[in-house]
């Protein structure tokens, strides 16, 4: 669930149990008390209900993006009007990616910080481009096995 569902789930958690506490004080017989406790309760569980719905939601338009990337990078390669650097944009800019990351960790590691200039900097470039590499990682070798079971959920419910 997102960080923002989880902040309104708690935020709404407290609001309907402070009116359920207000009511209870006006409410006399124990039928009454009984029969808003199961509204309170039924109000809950519905938005819960919607919240998570909206969450799958929100993880169906995602995976709907990343299916479309794919499909849209595969019509490319298919194409006998696509340039040789369309075709190969993609691969060039991994490859490319890959060796900066590799070769400034390893500047990093064995030669150790410049001594003029600002060390923050060069940790800067060096996390943009951890970021940027695990971007590829993901792309050329797919995503984690959540998203897989992400996807068999939405799924589920679609039905």
């Amino acid at each position: 669930m997102a960080w923002y569902s989880d902040l309104f789930n708690v935020g709404i958690d407290k609001v309907v149990g402070s009116v359920a506490k207000g009511l209870d004080s006006l409410i006399t017989s124990d039928e009454e008390r009984l029969e808003l406790k199961l509204e309170s309760t039924k109000a809950k569980q519905s938005f819960h209900l919607e919240n998570r719905r909206l969450d799958l939601q929100e993880e169906e338009l995602y995976i709907k993006d990343v299916q479309s990337a794919r499909v849209q990078q595969t019509k490319v390669q298919e194409s006998e009007n696509a340039s040789m650097l369309a075709k190969n944009i993609q691969p060039v800019l991994a490859i490319v990616v890959t060796f900066a990351t590799i070769g400034l960790f390893y500047l990093v590691m064995f030669q150790g910080m410049p001594k003029e200039g600002d060390p923050n900097i060069i940790m800067f470039v060096l996390g943009s481009l951890s970021a940027a590499f695990t971007m590829v990682l993901g792309y050329f070798f797919g995503s984690t096995k959540s998203s897989a079971e992400k996807t068999q959920l939405i799924a589920k419910v679609n039905k």
